[in-house]
């Protein structure tokens, strides 16, 4: 058992998954555009609108979110700072952003199987940036997956070296690598 299991359907699922998402998605939809107040929305949703498209928000309103959810955070709220880091999901749901603190609050409070899924979605939406990669690993590394651990490690490491993310990312890459016997 490993915490990234249910994370990658195998070749025979795929297009079951894809397909019975495609489906419930339009059904849900579907029902939905029968009221006559939802039916712009989902016409703007089936456009490829976001709900902070749909309300006419800017971008300064998910940082107000973000902002608020990481000052919840540092103060060890971590319950209303999920609530304000969905709220940003549903509005905005490509803000990586969201998905890397709220994966922070499960590894804090240790929910590792939790921080690692929304480190998951964090590197879906940020595939370059280390830092997911990093705490990725560290969630790996105290569920005592050494080699899931070492994969995410190296690949942060990698990003970092071809100058990717914050400063700091190669040497903690390299930090943690070294624990587990790799320099």
């Amino acid at each position: 058992m490993t915490l990234l299991n249910g994370f990658f359907p195998s070749a025979t699922e795929q297009p079951n998954v894809l397909a019975i998402s495609g489906d419930m998605t339009d059904a849900a939809f579907d029902e939905m555009a029968k009221n006559d107040r939802l039916a712009p929305v989902i016409e703007g949703l089936r456009k490829g609108l976001t709900l902070a498209d749909l309300l006419d928000l800017t971008p300064a309103h998910i940082e107000a979110l973000m902002t608020q959810a990481v000052h919840l955070v540092q103060a060890g709220q971590f319950a209303p700072a999920r609530d304000l880091l969905l709220r940003a999901m549903q509005l905005s749901p490509l803000e990586a952003r969201s998905s890397f603190v709220m994966g922070m609050t499960y590894q804090l409070e240790g929910d590792l199987p939790r921080a690692a899924h929304f480190y998951m979605q964090f590197i879906a939406l940020d595939a370059t940036n280390p830092d997911g990669y990093l705490r990725l690993g560290e969630c790996l590394l105290a569920a005592g997956e050494r080699d899931n651990a070492r994969d995410a490690l190296n690949a942060a490491r990698a990003f970092a070296l071809d100058g990717k993310g914050r400063a700091g990312a190669l040497a903690q890459a390299e930090r943690l690598l070294a624990s587990l016997g790799d320099a």
